[in-house]
């Protein structure tokens, strides 16, 4: 089993890779509920996935995205 850390960066990876959030609370709120599914199945606990993310899930895919784009941006500069 992967350390949390590594499981997460590789499900943000995907999960921000998609254009479909677009700053949208609910998309976050729905992109976090999935990823606590995804964690709970391969028998991740949700206290450690939420200890991960800095306290809300939702909050760090919205953050990492955010990155992404800017990232995307300067390098389009």
């Amino acid at each position: 089993m992967k350390m949390i850390n590594d499981w997460l960066a590789d499900k943000v990876h995907e999960s921000v890779a998609l254009p479909l959030l677009e700053n949208c609370s609910a998309g976050f709120e729905q992109e976090a509920d999935m990823l606590r599914d995804q964690a709970l199945a391969e028998e991740y606990s949700i206290q450690n996935l939420t200890a991960t993310c800095g306290g809300e899930i939702d909050v760090y895919l919205k953050e990492r995205q955010n990155a992404g784009i800017r990232q995307e941006s300067e390098k389009d500069l």
